[in-house]
């Protein structure tokens, strides 16, 4: 993953320009390709975004089998951003947005009380939180889809 911040000045003046009515605001990456650089987009992103924004900036990483977002701040991808913290939930006592799939049945909807499955982890020296799914709490048999 390469850290493309000094690049992307434009894209944050104009999502500053994007009007919303409460505040906040959502910006999702794709590429239908793998390897065109669309992770590292969103990191350095959501790292300016935490650098500049007044209110903590989240990385939501949809990648929910590998986590690539949050193994790139282990892995120190960015200089001045310092590692992952303790885990949250990052439910936000919401329902989730993805299912659990058992082997030979129907998925299931996780309610906001048993969807700790995703947490969150503040990275050290900003105010970006970056989830990170928790695949170790799968069991045998089961697996997660958006």
């Amino acid at each position: 993953m390469l850290d493309l911040r000094s690049d992307l000045d434009t894209l944050w003046r104009a999502a500053g320009r994007m009007n919303t009515t409460k505040g906040a605001k959502l910006i999702m990456f794709m590429s239908p390709n793998s390897g065109d650089g669309t992770s590292s987009v969103a990191a350095s992103f959501a790292l300016l975004t935490a650098r500049r924004a007044r209110r903590t900036s989240w990385l939501v990483d949809l990648d929910l089998q590998n986590n690539p977002q949050i193994n790139a701040f282990q892995n120190g991808f960015a200089r001045d951003a310092g590692r992952p913290g303790r885990a949250y939930d990052a439910s936000l006592n919401q329902p989730s947005f993805y299912d659990i799939e058992t082997e030979g049945r129907q998925p299931r909807t996780l309610s906001a009380r048993t969807a700790k499955y995703l947490a969150v982890h503040q990275i050290a020296g900003t105010r970006l939180m970056v989830t990170r799914f928790r695949n170790e709490h799968l069991q045998y048999g089961q697996r997660v889809r958006l």
